[in-house]
């Protein structure tokens, strides 16, 4: 009676077990393979002592999972574990799930922080160089790069940027920094110059690479150099919010631009603008590269660059009283946050990955970034509401919505670039860029 048990309930859970299999391997072997699972039981419970059918389990349940997951990524409509979408087909749910899992991770991150958890901010130092190690294993392994591997790329990118933008500030805070080089001014100067060069630069190669393959239409263009017109205005707005509190006003800049009296934020300011605009605009132009093999889909690339970003943090570990000013400004605050949290992370990619068509997906990130856009300038025109602002130029309040502006028309570019490949054309099989 313990035997006949033993083989009946071991294979009620073997034939459950069995759905880990793609359905046509099932379809296939499945009976075969659960025929064997049972005389293998009437063996082993025929056996002393009990110990064989724990052996018996435990190396079957090994063989299964590996031997399953082989079988998922061998299959064609898994593209060899690259979990591609069909042709206007959606993307099958296994690589959704992928794709939202690093959003998934951050917005539970997001939860956390505005309750007063501070293990949001080690996502965003950290989780980017644990989230790409499975994509560059995958990409290593298939010679190909994974769709599900764009918002990890994104997120590293921005996290990497991030750490560029403040290397110069832990570097030069450093004591020992002073007394090894005495011209240290001059030094920060020259440091700052080679990334805006380089970022510049950067950006020209990369355009004049799609361009040689032809991949930058004439709509990009428009895009792109709305894109260098509003990065232009971003570093003049920035400028002129910054002249009042150091004195600074156009004669000064023009007779005696690097005076020592404003000559190191000013730096700042134009590096800052330049270097966060320019870093943006170059992840946009290589998601341009990767355009060729994942069509509309690579605007996943941005949005993962976007996946760290927040309206605003936790205002106080303390909740204040029922009806106080300061919880308004908190639900305020949390409410914004968790909204752009879920359409960065989850709503939005959720809807691209699920869109059939091209022009479907183009719609999709298209009316994600705009949501996005609109969270962020509707929480600082409430700050201006609610903080009774004026006095200030039109100027100043451009400031406050230049980044908007230059992220929109970033997006803006990545749409006109980001397009499917004209029926009739091969679809080329690119690596990544070895800059990425």
């Amino acid at each position: 009676m313990v035997n006949d048990g033993f083989v009946k309930t071991s294979r009620r859970v073997f034939a459950a077990l069995l759905k880990l299999y793609p359905r046509q391997h099932r379809d296939e072997y499945g009976a075969d393979m659960l025929q064997l699972f049972t005389d293998q039981c009437k063996e082993a419970a025929g056996l002393h002592p009990p110990l064989y059918r724990i052996a018996l389990w435990l190396r079957t349940l090994g063989d299964l999972f590996v031997n399953a997951i082989k079988e998922h990524a061998s299959l064609p409509s898994a593209g060899l574990g690259l979990l591609e979408a069909p042709p206007n087909a959606p993307l099958p749910w296994k690589g959704v799930a992928l794709v939202l899992l690093p959003g998934l991770i951050f917005f539970a991150g997001q939860v956390g922080q505005l309750t007063g958890l501070d293990w949001f901010y080690w996502l965003v130092y950290r989780g980017a160089y644990y989230m790409i190690v499975p994509v560059l294993l995958v990409w290593a392994w298939k010679r190909k790069f994974p769709l599900w591997g764009l918002m990890p790329l994104g997120l590293l990118y921005a996290t990497l940027a991030l750490a560029g933008r403040r290397f110069e500030y832990l570097v030069t805070a450093s004591p020992a920094f002073y007394r090894v080089f005495r011209h240290i001014d001059t030094l920060i100067i020259i440091f700052k110059g080679t990334v805006v060069a380089g970022a510049i630069l950067g950006a020209v190669f990369l355009a004049w690479r799609l361009h040689r393959r032809g991949a930058l239409p004439r709509r990009a263009w428009y895009w792109l150099g709305l894109y260098a017109l509003l990065t232009l205005t971003h570093v003049i707005a920035a400028t002129w919010d910054y002249a009042p509190a150091s004195g600074l006003t156009w004669q000064a800049l023009i007779t005696e631009p690097w005076n020592a009296k404003y000559r190191e934020d000013l730096l700042n300011l134009v590096f800052y603008s330049i270097y966060d605009d320019g870093a943006f605009l170059i992840l946009v132009l290589l998601g341009g590269l990767l355009a060729r093999r994942h069509e509309r889909l690579a605007v996943l690339l941005p949005l993962g660059y976007l996946l760290p970003s927040v309206v605003y943090g936790r205002v106080s570990n303390d909740w204040p009283a029922a009806g106080s000013p300061e919880l308004t400004l908190i639900l305020v605050v949390a409410v914004a946050a968790l909204a752009y949290r879920f359409l960065v992370a989850l709503a939005g990619p959720l809807w691209i990955v699920r869109s059939a068509s091209g022009e479907r997906r183009k719609r999709a990130g298209a009316v994600t970034v705009l949501a996005l856009l609109a969270i962020q300038v509707a929480f600082s025109l409430w700050q201006i509401v609610a903080n009774a602002w004026g006095g200030m130029l039109w100027v100043n309040y451009y400031y406050m919505f230049a980044e908007e502006l230059v992220l929109g028309s970033g997006i803006g570019l990545a749409l006109a670039l980001y397009h499917p490949v004209p029926a009739g054309q091969a679809e080329p099989t690119p690596a990544l860029p070895g800059a990425v």
